[in-house]
C-alpha cells in the first residue's frame, strides 16, 4: 500500500488546482494504473475515515478537481485503450479522446465507430468509456 498512497510532497503541487484557478490542499496522492489499485486505495482511505478527491485532466472550471484536504486519486495513468469492435471500444478513465480516436480510426469503417461524426468534444478533459456507435448493433 505504501507504493500506492504517496505522502504529500512539493512535486505534486500542480495537483492542488484545476482550470478554475482555485487551489486546495491534500495529505496524500495516488496514481493507480489498474482497477484493483483503485479499490485498494479507496478501501485504505475509507478505513481511516478519509475523503477522496477524484481527478481526471483537471480542465473543468468548477473546482471539482480541487482537493479539500485528505487524499487525491488521480486517474491520469489509467490510460489503456482496448481494441475497437462491435461499435464500441473499452478504455480506462484516463484515456484522452484524441488517443482513443487515433486507436479506433483504422476500424471506423469496419465496425461503425464514429459513424456520422463523434458525439464527443475534443479536449484534454474528454474521458470516455464508450465511443458512440450504432446501438443496438444491427443483427447479423
Amino acid at each position: 500500500m505504501g507504493d500506492l498512497i504517496l505522502p504529500w510532497r512539493r512535486e505534486y503541487e500542480d495537483y492542488l488546482r484545476d482550470e478554475s484557478r482555485r487551489s486546495g490542499s491534500a495529505e496524500s496522492v495516488s496514481f493507480p494504473t489498474t482497477e484493483a489499485e483503485v479499490v485498494e486505495v479507496v478501501k485504505a482511505v475509507g478505513a481511516r475515515g478519509g475523503t477522496i478527491t477524484m481527478q481526471g485532466a483537471r480542465t473543468r472550471l468548477v473546482a471539482g478537481a480541487v482537493p479539500n484536504g485528505e487524499h487525491i486519486l488521480n486517474m491520469s495513468r489509467m490510460n489503456r485503450i482496448g481494441e475497437a469492435g462491435e461499435g464500441s471500444i473499452i478504455v480506462q478513465p484516463g484515456a484522452i479522446l484524441s488517443d482513443i480516436q487515433a486507436s479506433a480510426e483504422p476500424n471506423i469503417g469496419e465496425v461503425g465507430l464514429l459513424r456520422g461524426g463523434s458525439q464527443m468534444r475534443e479536449s484534454r478533459e474528454s474521458r470516455v468509456g464508450r465511443i458512440p456507435g450504432p446501438w443496438p448493433p444491427a443483427p447479423d
